[in-house]
């Protein structure tokens, strides 16, 4: 597993390899230029004393050497030497170099301290002459020295200011790092809380902090929401649960001989056991509400909410429901628009005394649908409390209206998923009306 004090070694060896490799090119740029430059330099003197080799005036050796000296060109640390029948004729303080051949190719004498052109060449009087052109790199050899020095130096230097750099960079990230470590380590299911100062961090650290607690809040969400699925689940369960195992008892006990027991244990036991079915429905839509789908799509609202009413009809086949229809098409999500209407509907029916359910859409710059029932109605305390979960007013608390209190929660669920404007108006003994309000289209 990587470590940052590793990686971090590991990028300043690579950077150090870089500089060093890049020096080197340097240098070697350099002298590969100053090599070139010499053997141009021993080129440029050869080619000058083949010319005037070639005067008729320049055939006395003497004479011409003399010649040669004067007008050949100046350049530092090149000599001249010509040899004609043993008798070398060179100027003073040309280097003693002992030539061993005689050959057209420039030789390296040392370690590149001389470069040297030693060859045979023909006069007009066809006499051989040996010419010898020494160019020396005293000169180069101290200018490199000195880049060298320089170089080395400001290596070194770069090296030491980036080993500083690194560890005061790696002094200041790590106790950062300790601090986010010791903080999630500090995290667990009874607290999602960061208590840590972000203002000390470097700017990266916090965006990642901040993102971190962003993930910490969405999972605090989930872990609140499946321990309220467990705890509400397991709550609202025991009434059910010892209603059948009542009736399991009574069966146990008279079912063989009393059929109107039997009767009324089976028909009490399936009816908890649809109340649990819906219960647990409406419990799962609720846990998993942060991670619903929308899909949105061009739903007509007139016909929606006659699938809504037939299907009322069928669970509450006495109940009247009046509906004015009005055609209007809103973009939204079918199937949980469709669940957000059935809830309400379904929550006019129970708590409306049995009392006729008015459905009208209205078009007020946009869609807006009311739900009305004629029944008790709710108190201005109870309203502030009604899209609580498992909450129930006063005078619905009765058990044979059915219901778990959660109808409107899912309700307001939807609404905010849907991005509608649900309101609530109701007064005791005047029912209660419900509007829902869609988004200009």
């Amino acid at each position: 597993m990587k470590t940052f004090s590793k990686e971090l070694w590991k990028k300043f060896m690579i950077l150090i390899f870089i500089s060093v490799t890049g020096y080197g090119v340097f240098i070697y740029s350099i002298w590969s230029y100053f090599v070139k430059q010499s053997k141009k330099d021993i080129t440029t003197a050869e080619n000058f004393i083949k010319d005037e080799m070639k005067e008729p005036e320049h055939q006395v050796i003497e004479e011409f050497y003399n010649m040669a000296l004067k007008e050949s060109p100046k350049i530092n640390e090149l000599y001249i030497v010509l040899n004609h029948k043993g008798v070398e004729y060179k100027e003073e303080g040309t280097p003693n170099i002992k030539i061993t051949e005689t050959t057209d190719k420039i030789q390296e004498i040392g370690h590149e301290d001389y470069f040297l052109l030693s060859k045979k060449i023909k006069a007009l009087n066809n006499e051989t002459i040996v010419l010898t052109i020494i160019r020396g790199m005293s000169r180069e050899k101290y200018f490199m020295g000195k880049i060298l020095k320089l170089l080395s130096c400001v290596i070194i230097l770069f090296s030491g200011a980036a080993l500083f750099i690194s560890k005061s960079f790696y002094g200041t990230v790590v106790p950062q790092l300790k601090k986010l470590e010791e903080a999630t380590n500090n995290i667990n299911l009874r607290s999602f809380e960061m208590e840590i100062e972000k203002s000390s961090f470097f700017v990266e650290f916090s965006n990642i902090l901040y993102s971190y607690e962003k993930m910490l809040k969405r999972l605090e969400n989930q872990a609140s929401s499946q321990i309220d699925f467990i705890n509400n689940a397991s709550h609202e369960l025991k009434t059910p649960i010892f209603i059948i195992g009542s009736y399991i008892d009574l069966l146990k006990r008279w079912g063989g001989k009393n059929k109107k027991v039997s009767q009324e244990a089976i028909e009490s036991i399936y009816d908890e056991v649809r109340n649990m079915e819906t219960l647990i429905e409406k419990l799962l839509f609720l846990a998993k509400q942060d991670n619903i789908d929308v899909i949105k799509e061009e739903v007509e609202l007139g016909g929606l909410i006659e699938e809504v009413i037939k299907e009322m009809e069928i669970i509450h086949p006495s109940q009247h429901i009046n509906y004015i229809k009005n055609y209007f098409i809103i973009d939204s999500d079918k199937d949980l628009l469709k669940h957000l209407i059935k809830n309400i509907v379904d929550n006019a029916i129970a708590y409306g005394g049995g009392e006729s359910v008015n459905i009208s859409i209205l078009n007020e710059g946009s869609a807006k649908i009311k739900i009305k029932d004629n029944g008790a109605g709710i108190t201005e305390e109870e309203q502030t409390r009604i899209f609580d979960k498992f909450y129930r007013a006063e005078q619905s608390r009765n058990r044979n209206l059915g219901g778990h209190g959660l109808g409107l929660s899912i309700v307001k669920s939807i609404a905010d998923i849907l991005k509608l404007d649900l309101s609530f108006i109701s007064e005791v003994g005047e029912g209660t009306t419900v509007e829902i309000r869609f988004p200009v289209n």
